[in-house]
């Protein structure tokens, strides 16, 4: 999948307010089963079809949000995209959520028993004012401002009396209450980088992405005092609890120019010391600040260093806090002065002790903020996945089992071997290392690049290997030599992404195309000639992450014209198969399952869709991730899927219905469900599957007196209703064409057979579209592979043995193709045991 950097823009999110405590997430479109509720290893609640959760998810919003104490220090609010939760400070569990109507939550104060919440939603860009009760969740009252916003900035004014918006060139100060303007603040610039109110509520500090901070008289709206940075655009303001610092931190585009914190005594409007801001000059634009209660300290984060604590008069650094992550989002002090807790960018929270530097244990894993590429183990009973190391876990409790060694600064870029024996890593000339996972040692080193690398690809043979640069190449390295075996020359400055298939013959890339357009397209290239293919073209300029091959590589799935569609294309044929319509965020990540029965797709606002490859419609839906999917893996044998999100951080989910009661099924739900199978209702007919396969010892036996093999259709028959396809009456050429929808299931090898012989162009067409109904599924042939997709979850003896007598059928047919290959990966399951 797509690196969490590139994903910027606001999640637009289904939003539904809930006062309780955290409760499990239901399981959607199950259409009638219920799953049992499991908590984690923790103590926490599972979202219901859930099996496991690796790591915890306490003290993790899921994303970039502004963090704050409770007046009693034993809860810590944090807010974003459109989420306010509450958290216990001590233990770190969650407490409350609440979603707000607004899906950009602006500012937030508590006060006693109130939580006053400035949100607008960035389509209609109308700032709202909710003042909630903090036990309930119920809205007190709600203010709905006049006038549009310009940058999505504001501020509540400690006491709650006040709150200022950005319009174009100005600042709106209103009266929270009845939302009347009390004053204007004409700027410079065109929009406000930040405004904050000063603790006495009587001025007003105004960052317009100028050299200067402006302070104005809340009420009259009058310039008070100038802040003069030489030249820095300001971005950030924070004034201490007592009102005389004020900090600021500047935006610079210049790599060769520190980024450093001001702190402005204002009494006198004097500067009276810069501060190192974390990171330097590579992305201030990230720090936050904070001051302790007392004033006497003030703390910086940043995406590099970390955490400072400084002393506010001297500018002398007291602590650097001990984390490998980067505190970019939000830091606060706890009301006493004795804890002070930071965001990341991820909303991944961390508490510490400020006289100590120590981490507090309720802290989220600083190691587990992105957890990308996950990969189940050949018995399926471990699951691995990178962040910043590479850990693996117990796939069935969620245990963790152990963690390698940080490999490389960058871990997100860093691929691991199948065999997780292997990892690799890039220098910035292109140089590709590739090391040893449990001693570190290097075991070769590959030189062909002479640009940034991109992507670096392992092959699921464990000996090739595959890298994309800046270069505009891709080269094909054998891992046991270190040899380059193959140069494919591409274009675009990017090679972004890489997949390769399963069987070794075709290898995908996406990239910038050519075109100078902004476009993205898929390039597929054929690795036994080494020559690229038509390339796969995308209409939209969503960058295509989503690439992923069916296990039988005969597929290719990417994200579609729109970044909300999945598009899957025929590479056997050189085609566009099917469209998958209906996520109600842009997709992220997809996979297959290891029977290519089912396509997994994640997107940018948590939702996780299984599709019914056969009928392309949706048959489940997993709901609990809140943020981003960004990588998922389903287990060897298809019946567990994991998933990852900020806020989760994985989850593995139940695919086959583990979690579903076992109980003997009446004989009117047994015919239900075989009527369910037949159906057009994916999600139906996928209930209907994971009941089947709750009730073995029933199903089998009733599958075997329904379900018979198919027998082939009469060729002289069916080559007469070929040969009528072409009559010139009408009235025959519809019936004959009648006649073989009717046969199309059996007579499929001998349709396709009399399509490969170049017919007529009028006989071509109508046998096109029966064999396009084919594809889709026909009723019979629908009912087929998903009883046959219950015999293998069964994957008992009397399952196989069913299994055998359906591979026995007409070959070449629908049903007798899926037996087999269910058969063989059964029989393959069996012998790794």
């Amino acid at each position: 999948m797509c690196p969490p950097y590139l994903r910027y823009g606001l999640l637009i999110c289904e939003l539904v307010f809930c006062n309780d405590s955290p409760v499990p997430a239901q399981c959607e479109n199950a259409k009638g089963t219920t799953a049992e509720a499991k908590t984690d290893l923790f103590g926490d609640p599972l979202p219901r079809g859930a099996l496991a959760r690796m790591g915890s998810g306490h003290l993790r919003h899921g994303a970039s949000c502004r963090i704050a104490f409770l007046e009693d220090g034993k809860s810590l609010i944090s807010a974003g995209y459109g989420r306010l939760r509450i958290w216990d400070t001590a233990t770190g569990k969650l407490q409350q959520r609440f979603e707000v109507a607004g899906n950009h939550i602006i500012d937030f104060r508590c006060a006693g028993d109130e939580i006053s919440i400035a949100h607008v939603d960035i389509a209609e860009i109308i700032p709202t004012l909710e003042v909630r009760d903090r036990l309930t969740g119920k809205i007190r009252r709600s203010v709905e401002y006049k006038d549009q916003i310009t940058g999505h900035k504001g501020a509540i004014a400690h006491d709650g009396k006040r709150i200022a918006f950005d319009r174009t060139n100005s600042v709106r100060i209103c009266d929270a209450t009845t939302g009347e303007e009390t004053a204007c603040v004409r700027l410079r610039g065109f929009s406000t980088a930040h405004v904050a109110f000063a603790p006495n509520g009587k001025t007003i500090g105004i960052a317009d992405y100028q050299d200067t901070v402006y302070i104005h008289d809340v009420n009259t709206g009058k310039k008070v005092r100038e802040l003069k940075r030489d030249g820095d655009r300001v971005i950030e303001l924070r004034f201490s609890p007592d009102g005389r610092f004020l900090a600021s931190i500047p935006d610079h585009n210049d790599a060769k120019r520190p980024g450093e914190a001001s702190i402005w005594d204002l009494v006198t409007g004097k500067e009276l010391h810069r501060l190192p801001t974390p990171g330097g000059a590579a992305r201030p634009a990230s720090c936050r600040v904070a001051f302790s209660p007392d004033g006497v300290y003030v703390a910086t984060g940043g995406p590099h260093v970390g955490l400072i604590l400084w002393e506010t008069a001297t500018g002398k650094e007291i602590r650097r806090f001990s984390s490998k992550a980067f505190f970019s989002s939000g830091v606060a002090f706890s009301p006493d002065g004795k804890c002070i807790a930071a965001a990341t960018s991820q909303g991944m929270i961390t508490v510490w002790d400020v006289a100590t530097g120590g981490a507090l244990s309720n802290s989220a894993d600083a190691l587990l903020e992105s957890v990308l590429a996950l990969r189940f183990s050949a018995d399926g009973k471990q699951l691995s996945g990178t962040s910043a190391t590479r850990i693996n876990w117990d796939s069935l409790t969620g245990r963790e089992i152990g963690r390698s060694a940080e490999t490389a600064k960058r871990i997100w870029r860093v691929p691991f071997s199948p065999d997780e024996s292997k990892f690799a890593s890039a220098d910035s000339d292109g140089t590709i290392r590739v090391k040893d996972v449990a001693t570190g040692r290097e075991l070769h080193v590959l030189k062909g690049h002479d640009k940034r690398v991109w992507a670096m690809l392992f092959a699921t043979d464990n000996r090739h290997f595959y890298s994309g640069a800046a270069d505009e190449s891709i080269r094909v390295w054998d891992i046991e030599s270190g040899k380059q075996l193959q140069r494919l020359k591409g274009t675009g400055d990017r090679m972004g992404w890489l997949a390769a298939s399963p069987d070794g013959r075709w290898l995908a890339s996406a990239r910038v195309s050519e075109s100078d357009r902004g476009e993205f397209e898929v390039a597929l290239w054929d690795l036994a000639t080494g020559r690229e293919q038509p390339s796969v073209k995308m209409a939209g300029n969503w960058f295509p992450s989503a690439i992923a091959f069916s296990p039988d590589s005969r597929l290719l799935a990417t994200i579609g014209a729109t970044d909300r569609s999945i598009v899957t294309w025929d590479i056997t044929r050189g085609i566009r198969e099917r469209e998958l319509v209906g996520h109600k965020e842009s997709v992220s990540c997809v996979t297959f399952s290891p029977d290519g029965r089912t396509l997994a797709a994640g997107t940018l606002g948590g939702e996780l869709v299984l599709w019914e490859l056969t009928s392309r419609r949706q048959r489940h839906r997993f709901k609990g991730h809140e943020f981003e999917i960004w990588s998922l893996a389903f287990s060897p044998d298809g019946r567990r899927m994991a998933a990852t999100s900020s806020d989760a951080p994985v989850y593995v989910w139940d695919v086959a219905g583990d979690l579903l009661p076992r109980k003997r099924l009446e004989p009117a739900e047994l015919d239900r469900c075989w009527t369910d199978l037949a159906g057009a209702d994916a999600e139906l007919a996928f209930a209907a599957i994971r009941r089947l396969a709750a009730a073995p010892d029933q199903t089998v036996p009733f599958l075997r007196n329904r379900l018979k093999p198919m027998v082939g259709a009469d060729p002289e028959i069916v080559e007469k209703l070929v040969t009528q396809l072409d009559s010139p009456r009408f009235a025959e050429r519809d019936q004959a064409k009648a006649d073989l929808e009717k046969l199309a299931p059996a007579a499929e090898p001998l349709l396709r057979q009399a399509l490969r012989k170049s017919p007529t162009l009028e006989v071509q067409r109508r046998l096109e579209k029966i064999l396009e109904r084919i594809d889709a599924g026909t009723p019979e042939i629908l009912r087929g592979i998903r009883a046959v997709e219950a015999l293998e979850w069964i994957a008992s003896p009397e399952a196989l043995l069913l299994l055998d007598t359906l591979a026995a059928g007409a070959p070449d047919t629908a049903l007798t193709r899926d037996a087999i290959a269910t058969r063989n990966r059964l029989r393959d399951r069996k012998k790794m045991q």
